[in-house]
């Protein structure tokens, strides 16, 4: 034991005597002994304290991202599900999962549907852009309130007019308007009895499918439109005298027709002799008693008007009357005239039948013009001319003559 400790101190002695040799000989290296050492080789960089030898470098540990992704339609934050509400590249995300239902993003409360704002019907609501509109709006031909509700009554959107959530139907007085469906009624249309043109009452005669329309209602009793009689709203049948006027159904009447046992000659009275039916009427009555020459008696002609037939010069001064009857007048009165100058008659004669006079006139019968007039026979006067042609009455081939009857 004792030898073994001996050995140990001999050996410290040593070293240290080797320490102390050293230590002088480093103190003593330049800077020149340094930099040719860092040139030289290996063994003389290690006497000088050169690291000739690579330390074996360690490697990092790869950090573990932490960005957001999206797989199989879920949210990753590196590589774990994300549970937290996040808003990611416009979708919003709950639970990893597209979020569904009101959630509050950067302090406004909207409604999610599959992660994006909704913008739909949700048991009945509107949601537009998560949130009730703000403001009437149209969505599948439905009208929805500022609220999000359907609409309730009835109101104007756009022109069109809305019954509740849908557009109407029908007729309807809405704002003193008539509508049809959801629009303004354009041209005729009845609505509660009353006649509309466009939006409003037509207040004027209007004939609409045959029936006639005053101030918008049916007409009522008998009145005139465009020439047309009309027997309330409808078209007149049969006669009818209205204002004087008597009407054939609808129109003015033609032609002689009895009505209520007056004569008729076309749409007024009768003037005058007429025959109809076989009769002869004096104006609206059965003719009764002389009317123009003739004689009725019940309807019947009894004697007809005695008429002028003939005129004719028989000499210089004398003049012959030829009658279509029998003159019951003794001697009639006889006017000549030629000029403008009235000649005297004398020597006044009848045949035997009475039918024919002759009669001479106070001077000479010369060329010219001779106008004569007969009263007293029938109460009627006739009236005739003739004209002679040439110096004197021997002339007569180129004499011309005529007559017609009047009333006196």
């Amino acid at each position: 034991m004792q030898k073994t400790n001996n050995t140990r101190i001999k050996l410290l002695k040593r070293l240290m005597l080797c320490s102390v040799l050293l230590i002088p000989s480093i103190i003593t290296l330049t800077k020149t002994d340094i930099a040719q050492a860092a040139n030289s080789t290996n063994l003389q960089k290690e006497k000088v304290g050169f690291q000739t030898k690579t330390k074996k470098t360690t490697k990092a540990k790869k950090k573990v991202s932490q960005s957001y992704k999206v797989k199989n339609g879920k949210l990753y934050k590196g590589n774990k599900l994300y549970k937290k509400q996040k808003l990611y590249q416009g979708i919003l995300y709950v639970d990893a999962q597209k979020a569904t239902g009101q959630y509050t993003v950067s302090g406004n409360e909207r409604y999610y549907k599959s992660g994006k704002l909704f913008t739909g019907l949700l048991e009945g609501y509107y949601y537009e852009f998560g949130k009730e509109p703000g403001r009437y709006v149209v969505y599948n031909n439905k009208l929805y309130a500022p609220d999000g509700w359907p609409n309730e009554g009835f109101r104007i959107y756009n022109g069109l007019l809305y019954d509740g959530e849908n557009l109407n139907k029908g007729a309807l007085i809405y704002q003193s308007k008539l509508y049809y469906g959801a629009n303004i009624n354009s041209g005729y249309r009845i609505f509660d009895g009353e006649l509309y043109y466009g939006a409003y009452l037509r207040n004027s005669k209007t004939v609409y499918k045959d029936r006639l329309y005053t101030n918008a209602k049916p007409n009522v009793g008998y009145t005139t439109y465009n020439k047309k009689l009309y027997d309330g709203s409808y078209l007149n049948e049969g006669y009818f005298l209205y204002n004087d006027i008597l009407y054939n159904d609808a129109d003015y009447n033609k032609g002689y027709t009895l009505f209520e046992d007056r004569l008729y000659n076309g749409s007024e009275e009768n003037y005058g002799i007429a025959k109809f039916d076989g009769q002869y009427y004096y104006h609206t009555d059965i003719a009764n008693g002389k009317y123009g020459g003739n004689l009725y008696e019940d309807g019947e002609l009894v004697r007809s008007a005695t008429t002028i037939k003939s005129i004719r010069i028989v000499d210089t001064k004398t003049l012959e009357i030829t009658y279509s009857q029998a003159v019951s007048n003794k001697k009639p009165l006889i006017n000549v005239e030629k000029n403008g100058d009235l000649y005297t008659i004398s020597a006044f004669k009848w045949n035997k039948a009475k039918t024919v006079s002759t009669f001479d006139i106070s001077g000479p019968i010369t060329a010219g013009k001779y106008n004569i007039t007969i009263f007293g026979i029938d109460n009627i006067k006739l009236f005739g001319s003739i004209a002679v042609e040439g110096e004197s009455a021997l002339h007569i081939a180129d004499a011309n003559y005529g007559y017609e009857m009047v009333e006196d």
